[in-house]
């Protein structure tokens, strides 16, 4: 409004301004008010966090506290994945010394086995004929075919006497 426009106006007119103004003025106030109040707390935390520097390397802090319990949290994976490693190869070289006791076990037992065998043939008095023959046994089971290698005995002599004793045997019998 210009000077004009108010000296026109009346009394009751200019206290109802007055008024508006009025609360105009304390509605400023208290928003003034307010924004002091959010200022003051912004400076308090500004205070507290230094500058915008220092939030960073706040925020940064919690990042290597962060990066640091993912690399103990691996360093406790990798140790246990080596504990486990450690215990699969201790099983495992268990287990062929296992195999390896069985294996000469077996070997014993057949060792047993053929000793034994020898025992009986001696306990039944088997004489020099009868073990030139099993030799002779052995010999032809050996030249099969099935083997690759042929074995001569060091008494091939005995056995040439063996075998011509047998064909006389066999001659004499076929005469009969």
């Amino acid at each position: 409004m210009t000077d004009k426009e108010l000296k026109r106006l009346g009394r009751a007119e200019l206290i109802d301004i007055i008024f508006e103004l009025q609360k105009q003025c304390d509605a400023y106030t208290e928003q003034n008010r307010e924004l002091q109040e959010k200022l003051e707390k912004r400076e308090l935390y500004l205070s507290e966090a230094g500058s915008i520097a220092e939030a960073s390397l706040q925020i940064n802090g919690v990042f290597e506290a962060a990066q640091a319990a993912a690399d103990q949290y691996l360093q406790s994976i990798h140790a246990t994945n080596k504990r486990a490693e450690e215990k699969l190869a201790e099983a495992e070289k268990e287990k062929k010394i296992k195999e390896a006791e069985g294996q000469a076990e077996a070997i014993r037992a057949v060792q047993r086995a053929t000793a034994d065998g020898i025992r009986y043939i001696k306990e039944a008095g088997a004489d020099q004929a009868v073990l030139q023959l099993k030799s002779l046994e052995a010999f032809q089971a050996a030249a099969d075919g099935k083997a690759n290698k042929i074995i001569i005995p060091s008494d091939i002599q005995g056995i040439a006497g063996l075998v011509k004793s047998i064909s006389e045997i066999a001659a004499k019998e076929d005469t009969k």
